[in-house]
């Protein structure tokens, strides 16, 4: 999907898939994610980072450590009669004027990153460059409370699917 969406807007690929090897590789100098032109999945460090609101929260959750207040931010276990809703049906997260729906909640969401059990920290940190999973994010709308923190993280393998996963996509602006 990334990469009908680039093609479409003009944008080199992000990824390329070798058949041979069942491996995906990214388009991109030295391979570096950071440097690929088109749509592609944010990683680990660039999806905390928006759910921590560009760095300026360090609550559970975007907005704070209220579980009250996350009904009015996430669809979620409690208020989601369980299953998906429209996007931006909730308040948004506000960055620089824009707005993030659907950050916590609604659908789990799919990052670039292998799955590990300590991350690299530091900024743009990189994941390993292998795995049986791949990191999974946010919660979705069957999931607790305590699922949608943002310091909660699971893995889930690439090959696989569930009604209750998603994605998000991202450019690396130049």
């Amino acid at each position: 999907f990334a990469n009908r969406l680039s093609v479409k807007m003009k944008l080199t690929p992000a990824y390329d898939f070798d058949s041979t090897q069942r491996e995906v590789k990214i388009n991109a100098t030295h391979g570096d994610i950071y440097r690929a032109e088109g749509f592609r999945l944010p990683t680990e460090g660039e999806a905390e980072y928006l759910l921590r609101a560009a760095g300026n929260a360090n609550g559970d959750y975007h907005f704070g450590d209220s579980e009250e207040a996350l009904k009015h931010y996430a669809w979620y276990e409690e208020n989601s009669d369980g299953q998906t809703h429209p996007v931006a049906e909730l308040k948004p997260l506000v960055i620089d004027g824009k707005d993030f729906y659907d950050l916590h909640g609604n659908v789990i969401e799919w990052v670039h990153d292998w799955f590990c059990d300590s991350p690299d920290a530091g900024e743009n940190p990189r994941g390993p460059k292998d795995g049986w999973g791949r990191v999974i994010l946010g919660g979705s709308y069957d999931s607790s409370a305590d699922a949608l923190r943002i310091s909660r993280r699971f893995s889930y393998s690439p090959e696989n699917r569930f009604g209750a996963l998603g994605f998000r996509l991202v450019r690396t602006l130049k």
